[in-house]
């Protein structure tokens, strides 16, 4: 009795699972698709955007942002990545560890291929409270665009300037970060690219929970 006790929550278990992974895939399909029907017409071209996302009777609550936005790990200048760190307010011991760690990887002709690969880099950084929010590996630029770019962050990186520039349209091509919160708790996070060769979007990054 206990034996098909155990495999019955398991069962309800796995379904639910499946459940939640269908109405988050549904609930990016539908944004997706407003994103590519719409074009810059569309709410959720404007970053960062959050609003409902109905799939079944069940509303989930969706947040994006830009990628662009971000400092990139891979390819970003790492002076401009220290200067935000202390202004984000990084300890320095955290920064000099950090810096070392990144132009080692550099100088051994490595990339992060994933934020699992990241991790260990990211956990030099204690003193800063989820520092994963600040970076990304998908950009591909030097320094975050601007106009994509977080208050804190720009303020952080110096740019006084760049408070003022609110939600702003969204760049053909830009990774996007979405945030995802069911209304049963569960959450993902995930990062697609708009326009892939061959589908609607491309998935580079999969998290069934956001850490921040």
């Amino acid at each position: 009795m206990a034996r098909n006790s155990s495999r019955a929550q398991v069962v309800r278990t796995e379904a639910t699972e499946l459940q939640q992974r269908l109405d988050f895939e549904a609930a990016i399909d539908t944004i997706v698709a407003d994103l590519v029907v719409q074009g810059p017409a569309s709410p959720w071209a404007q970053l960062p955007s959050e609003g409902p996302v109905t799939v079944d009777g069940r509303t989930l609550h969706v947040a994006i942002s830009s990628e662009a936005g971000r400092l990139d790990l891979n390819s970003g200048d790492i002076a401009t990545i220290d200067r935000a760190l202390q202004g984000l307010g990084a300890a320095g011991s955290d920064r000099a560890a950090f810096r070392t760690a990144i132009e080692g990887t550099r100088a051994d002709g490595k990339r992060f291929m994933g934020f699992s690969d990241a991790a260990p880099i990211l956990a030099l950084l204690h003193s800063l409270p989820c520092p994963a929010r600040w970076f990304t590996l998908y950009s591909g630029l030097t320094q975050p665009d601007e106009t994509q770019t977080d208050d804190e962050l720009a303020r952080a990186m110096g740019r006084t300037g760049s408070s003022g520039f609110g939600r702003q349209p969204m760049k053909p091509g830009t990774p996007l970060r979405l945030n995802l919160q069911h209304p049963d708790g569960s959450s993902l996070q995930t990062i697609i690219r708009v326009g892939g060769p061959n589908r609607p979007y491309d998935v580079l990054h999969w998290a069934r929970s956001i850490q921040c």
